[in-house]
């Protein structure tokens, strides 16, 4: 959770590139006092409270979406997407306080993101230029979490062939669904605060 004393607060909806930017982030960055991974519109507007330093990740529905519904496995596409409207939406006015990263910016070239947080923040956070061989070592720290917390398959950290089946069909269940058009519009609006 975002505390008064954190030094950066990086958090968006599940599934939107969080943990890979957050491994890479703090790699570059030990002993920093980080706020990340609470999912929560109310810890990304406590930080704003504090004048912490932060960033929202953002993914398109039917990508981010078809990821959570694999990993869960129970939740309707309706709840789904429910929950990604309202975390958005009641962040979007604030949002001349904080940069929105894409996921694919932060899964390829994280290394600019930290360069973008530091633009428009005042601040000198480390970055290492991003690589092929910087990429295997996050994939690797990512791969050894996951060993230690028995995720496999579909609960994995990083992409594969048992969660790529799945999320082609609970994409299309997205993409299907009434709250669809209403939810990629406020992924539009956030995309183009990405720059």
């Amino acid at each position: 959770m975002a505390t008064s004393d954190a030094q950066i607060c990086i958090d968006g909806f599940p599934r939107s590139g969080n943990t890979y930017f957050v491994s890479a982030f703090r790699s570059w960055n030990h002993g920093l006092n980080a706020s990340h991974h609470t999912h929560l519109a109310g810890s990304v507007k406590y930080a704003l409270k504090h004048d912490t330093p932060t960033a929202v990740l953002i993914r398109s529905p039917e990508d981010v979406l078809s990821s959570v519904l694999v990993w869960d496995g129970l939740l309707s596409t309706t709840v789904a997407l429910l929950s990604y409207i309202s975390f958005y939406r009641s962040l979007w006015k604030y949002r001349d306080n904080f940069i929105v990263l894409s996921f694919e910016d932060v899964t390829q070239a994280p290394d600019i993101c930290v360069q973008k947080i530091n633009r428009r923040f005042n601040r000198q956070f480390n970055a290492e230029e991003f690589s092929v061989e910087v990429d295997k070592s996050i994939r690797a720290r990512l791969e050894r979490a996951d060993l230690q917390h028995h995720r496999k398959g579909v609960n994995s950290s990083l992409p594969n062939s048992d969660k790529s089946h799945l999320k082609m069909r609970y994409a299309k269940n997205v993409q299907d669904n009434y709250l669809y058009p209403y939810a990629k519009s406020i992924f539009q609006k956030y995309i183009k605060l990405s720059g």
